[in-house]
């Protein structure tokens, strides 16, 4: 996907592709609103297109939010929705507060409201995507408003922090930010007052493709389709400067002046490496001057162990994009590419399309503003190991180095003394096992998606377990690498739901581990067979012939079978830890 300036399409572009949208069961969106949702509709249907995701979208009538969301048999829930759009204007709410006679905790009820309905959402395993409100006051009681509770800007800013808050309880739960999008725009923009009082559209047809466009970058992230790494060119772009010219004395990189904007670049960048996107550096440049610029510079934000990898060289960017992507184990797509040199950025475009590179604007001040208003890497989600994914992808090169030592590949293996443990679904390990589903694409047996909620909904099912694989080495611990959803069917079988693994580890005796371990313990069950499918995608032909490689047999349905009583153990060079080296 190729980004320019104009990145985000007006309405009258997102109405255009709206009429080449099919629905498609893969993904169902309702939407639900208390003004007039056609052209919100469209253009969510036109984003949909855009960004190449199958979906259908239910519409409901104007003001039936309540009515649909608790109704136990409603139209709304017959459908079945895995999502639940809502819009509801901030001027029926102001209207509401005033008619109550201002109660000080009208934002409070107004929260509560909101979790019940949330909570119906979970019920009925949809997650709800609700637009706060706009935080515009009405001039009612001047800046007084900003120290009483009986203004309406007061109820407005508690409930959007309400939601918030509500949020981290209710995971069935996302706020969506439809009064930043309306300050950035500007208040008096985000709504044509002309234009509602005719036809009840209440959102400008100007912030209409912001609004959608944020709603299905959230759709993607949720269904696994993120940006993972953040490729970064360094002179005149992550500082200011020839490094080779200049020398990394004079580099501009500082709070004042001209450095200014690349230090803001920096921080971002950093910020987004500790929530666990990877940076990596592709630069023509001579690695040790670019190197000792990253370590010696003073007021240098990022480091040169904040990089996952840096290739600084005199090839082209595309071979060094090329190269990053082999070490990282990821794909094109997940990669953003960062470069002020419009040369480059146009080379890396025509050969390697799946790289997201934005159209950097000319004046660096601009750089980290442009970005934002990207939302390049949007997220469905953090978990606890995120912070530290850079550092397991630097212990990765070091394995890579002392693979290149030996010319035999069994032997490789052996020496990194693998340990692995498992463990099941915990308030721990909950967050990063559903992280793995939402983000793991390749090896993914069936890819199903779950968010914490509804993987914790799965396994309380009679029948139903998760399994969560931790792998170490010598060089140090990989973290929670694998995880696997089995449930038992008839007669004294289990099915495997998901199974799905890091790429950081293949093809190092996981899979041959993990089957081990599964066929065990469904024998100690009492079951007599495993069975097993894989579900196409574009993304996971890793897996294939997984099943057939590991010993399960063709059986009906394209399903396959593991006669456990004819299964032996297969070899593998990771070995079970035990529970004395666990504590």
């Amino acid at each position: 996907m190729t980004l320019s300036a104009t990145e985000l399409p007006d309405f009258n572009q997102l109405r255009k592709a709206a009429r080449a949208f099919t629905p498609h069961e893969d993904l169902k969106l309702a939407v639900l609103c208390d003004s007039a949702p056609q052209f919100l509709v469209d253009a969510l249907k036109g984003s949909l297109v855009r960004c190449r995701i199958n979906a259908a979208v239910w519409e409901g009538d104007i003001g039936q939010v309540d009515q649909q969301l608790q109704t136990a048999d409603s139209d709304l829930w017959q459908w079945g929705p895995h999502y639940v759009f809502i819009y509801e204007n901030e001027d029926r709410w102001r209207e509401s507060y005033y008619q109550e006679g201002q109660p000080q905790n009208y934002a409070e009820q107004a929260v509560e409201r909101v979790a019940h309905l949330a909570r119906r959402a979970q019920e009925n395993g949809a997650t709800l995507l609700y637009l706060n409100m706009i935080e515009r006051g009405d001039g009612l009681y001047g800046q007084y408003a900003q120290r009483t509770p009986l203004s309406v800007e007061y109820q407005l800013r508690r409930f959007n922090l309400g939601l918030m808050e509500l949020a981290q309880k209710e995971r069935a739960l996302w706020p969506i930010d439809w009064n930043g999008m309306a300050a950035e725009l500007g208040y008096h923009m985000a709504k044509n007052r002309a234009v509602a009082v005719q036809t009840d559209l209440q959102m400008s047809l100007d912030l209409l493709p912001v609004v959608a466009t944020t709603v299905v970058k959230m759709l993607k992230a949720a269904s696994g389709d993120v940006h993972k790494c953040l490729v970064l060119d360094l002179d005149n772009t992550l500082w200011g400067g020839v490094v080779g010219d200049d020398g990394w004395e004079r580099l501009e990189v500082g709070q004042q002046g001209n450095g200014a904007p690349y230090r803001a670049l920096q921080r971002w960048a950093r910020e987004l490496k500790n929530r666990g996107v990877l940076l990596a550096v592709a630069s023509k440049n001579t690695e040790a001057l670019a190197r000792e610029a990253l370590q010696k510079h003073p007021e240098m934000l990022l480091r040169e162990e904040d990089f996952a990898v840096i290739m600084a060289n005199w090839d082209n960017k595309v071979e060094n994009l090329q190269r990053i992507q082999q070490v990282l184990n990821i794909g094109f797509d997940s990669m953003v590419f960062v470069d002020d040199n419009p040369f480059e950025r146009e080379m890396v475009r025509s050969q390697l399309p799946e790289v997201t590179v934005p159209e950097m604007p000319e004046d660096p001040a601009e750089y980290l503003p442009y970005l934002q208003r990207l939302a390049l890497f949007e997220t469905a989600g953090v978990s606890a190991v995120d912070a530290h994914r850079t550092e397991h992808y630097r212990r990765e090169a070091q394995r890579q180095v002392a693979k290149a030592q030996y010319a035999d590949e069994t032997a490789f293996l052996q020496s990194l003394s693998m340990e692995a443990r498992v463990e099941g679904l915990t308030a721990y390990n909950l967050p990063r096992a559903a992280q793995l589903t939402q983000r793991s694409n390749q090896f993914n047996l069936r890819t199903k998606r779950f968010t914490e909620d509804q993987l914790h909904e799965w396994e309380r099912q009679a029948g139903h377990e998760v399994f969560n694989f931790y792998l170490c080495d010598r060089f140090g611990d990989h973290g929670l690498i694998a995880v696997v959803m089995l449930e038992a069917v008839a007669p004294k079988a289990f099915f495997i739901h998901n199974w799905l693994m890091s790429c950081r580890v293949l093809k190092r005796g996981m899979e041959a581990f993990t089957l081990n371990y599964l066929a065990a313990w469904a024998r100690s069950q009492g079951a007599g067979a495993l069975w097993g499918e894989r579900l196409a995608t574009a993304k996971n032909g890793l897996v294939e012939d997984l099943l057939p490689s590991l010993g399960f047999r063709p059986a009906q349905k394209e399903r396959w079978c593991l006669a456990l009583d004819e299964f032996t153990p297969l070899p593998t060079p990771v070995k079970k830890k035990t529970e004395d080296e666990n504590n």
